[in-house]
């Protein structure tokens, strides 16, 4: 029930957007190539998760966690590309002069689904699934991709 209720919130800005239609701007295609990037970034981290689990389970390595490509600069790059569309769908509204503040409601269930309740859950799960986890999770920064051990303290 709860991600259904944070989907619907990051989707209210499409319905200001849809509510009172304008023509296209110059700042409409920037937040579109920001979109396009989000959503590369997340099929990317999607892609490199599951030829990672295919090689670990024909090497009959499970525990391996993955520390290459985008997962060596952050920990969940799937969701910092998800968080990164949910944003862009706000920008959209905002670019556009309505400065409909609770409309960006949905930006903020997001992160606090992603950072309060997932990625809590699942590193706990990791840490006892994967005993060098630990060392990853200090090397490498949560969400934000940096470089590694450049990371800011979580």
């Amino acid at each position: 029930m709860i991600p259904t209720v944070v989907i619907f919130l990051g989707c209210l800005p499409v319905y200001f957007i849809l509510k009172t239609p304008q023509p296209i701007q110059f700042g409409d295609f920037l937040v579109f190539a920001l979109l396009l990037v989000a959503v590369a970034f997340e099929g990317n981290a999607d892609s490199q998760m599951r030829h990672h689990r295919s090689c670990n389970k024909q090497n009959n390595t499970p525990d391996k966690n993955i520390e290459t490509g985008l997962w060596a600069w952050s920990r969940h790059p799937n969701y910092f590309g998800e968080i990164i569309f949910w944003v862009t769908i706000y920008l959209f509204l905002l670019i556009r002069g309505d400065h409909t503040i609770w409309a960006g409601s949905g930006v903020v269930a997001m992160l606090f689904l992603f950072n309060v309740i997932s990625i809590p859950m699942m590193e706990k799960r990791l840490l006892d699934q994967k005993p060098q986890y630990k060392n990853y999770k200090k090397r490498v920064s949560k969400i934000i991709p940096l470089p590694p051990g450049k990371h800011l303290a979580n």
